[in-house]
């Protein structure tokens, strides 16, 4: 895991847009014993709230963007010798992430592929 804490000031001395003053990542993996090389992963992301212009406005006007928690799973399956199955969700908790005001995230996602060991 690991956590960051920012302080980034614009020149005016205000908090620097699209900057969160706190970002964390928490990930794990599992591969158990007997399970013919399986492996799981679950990840969770945090970024903190942050500011940004809503140009939509004239003058533009200083918004706040919320905090969210971005949590995915992986898992990779393998086959044969030479093939494996791969699982990926991404934002299962369909948190509505935004960096940019205006523009928002996917929502939650699974994919499901192959991979060639």
């Amino acid at each position: 895991g690991q956590v960051t804490l920012v302080e980034s000031k614009a020149d005016d001395n205000s908090d620097e847009i699209r900057v969160p003053s706190e970002t964390a990542s928490l990930s794990f993996s599992y591969a158990p014993e007997n399970a013919g090389n399986r492996t799981y992963g679950l990840a969770f992301d945090y970024v903190g709230e942050q500011d940004d212009f809503n140009f939509g406005t004239f003058p533009s006007t200083r918004v706040t963007l919320d905090s969210y928690i971005l949590m995915s799973a992986t898992a990779d399956i393998p086959l044969n010798d030479t093939l494996s199955l791969t699982l990926r969700g991404e934002n299962l908790l369909n948190e509505d992430a935004i960096d940019v005001f205006g523009y928002s995230a996917s929502g939650a996602g699974v994919f499901i592929g192959f991979r060639l060991r």
